[in-house]
């Protein structure tokens, strides 16, 4: 009876550690391709949740175990990740980290003309981020660069023109700080010395016009462009042009009015005032009292 007893222990034992050791080495799951989303802030229980939900692990238990023991807790980042079932805990924990090869990318192009909510709805909708996280993190967050630091801070269209359209790839369930960064690296590497120089142009004729038009040089030194208002205006130029070749054109206007100061009139300064674009403006929309 006492052989027996020790037998049936044994192989109980044995049967234990060998699914221990299965779950923990992989050694004969399934070869599948899974995604799994480890959210901000998630804790090692979660996730390892998550990862039994996903059939990753079969114990969770075991892999908070792991975890703890090789302290990755540390090193696991939240996204989301296509990953492997036949990989062992070490390869799991290897992968969900933001260099990974496994981390999911999504190719997004931004059209040009979309707004901030635009863009933020659009990087929600693709798995990037969330709107609200892009949102708070546009009107708080201080990203380090020259041409945002008069910009106040509050708002969720505090970076408005200064999301630059193009085609990116974006890592999904990033964070938003790197998202938007992202945005602002390729503004800043596109907008170059010459177009500098060229605001510092358009401002001297300008300046010159506005003396045409009898006004003082303190009015003149007031009403010179910074870069926020120059994307402004080429904003306003992008929602009024139907076609590439009247850009000039509209953009002429514009400044004509700025020089002789007269309102601009123009639809799109209103509509973005409303928060919403009509097809036509009434009489009491023209109204709105809005910067």
């Amino acid at each position: 009876l006492y052989v027996c007893c020790v037998l049936a222990a044994s192989v109980l034992l044995a049967v234990f550690a060998w699914r221990c050791a299965d779950d923990v080495l992989s050694l004969t799951k399934p070869d599948a391709e899974v995604t799994v989303t480890i959210a901000d802030g998630a804790t090692i229980s979660q996730i390892a949740k998550e990862l039994r939900d996903s059939g990753l692990v079969r114990s969770e238990t075991l892999f908070k175990l792991y975890c703890w023991a090789t302290h990755a807790e540390r090193t696991i980042e939240p996204g989301t990740y296509s990953l492997n079932s036949r990989y062992d805990y070490h390869a799991l924990v290897s992968n969900m980290v933001e260099a990974s090869p496994d981390r999911s990318v999504v190719e997004i192009t931004i059209p040009e003309g979309y707004e901030c909510e635009d863009i933020f709805r659009l990087l929600e909708e693709n798995g990037v981020c969330s709107y609200q996280d892009l949102a708070n993190a546009a009107s708080t967050y201080e990203f380090d660069y020259a041409f945002l630091q008069e910009i106040p801070y509050g708002s969720e269209n505090r970076l408005e023109g200064y999301l630059f359209p193009d085609t990116y790839q974006f890592y999904m369930g990033d964070d938003p700080e790197n998202v938007i960064d992202k945005f602002l690296r390729n503004f800043d590497n596109k907008f170059t010395s010459d177009l500098y120089d060229a605001l510092d142009a358009l401002n001297d004729r300008l300046a010159q016009r506005m003396r045409e038009n009898a006004f003082t040089e303190t009015e003149i030194t007031d009403a010179k462009l910074s870069l926020y208002d120059l994307i402004t205006v080429a904003s306003l130029v992008e929602k009024e042009t139907a076609r590439t070749s009247e850009s000039a054109t509209i953009a002429s206007v514009i400044y004509n009015r700025l020089a002789q100061d007269m309102p601009l009139q123009i639809d799109a300064t209103v509509m973005y005032a409303l928060g919403e674009h009509k097809e036509y403006l009434t009489e009491e929309d023209l109204k709105v009292d809005s910067p």
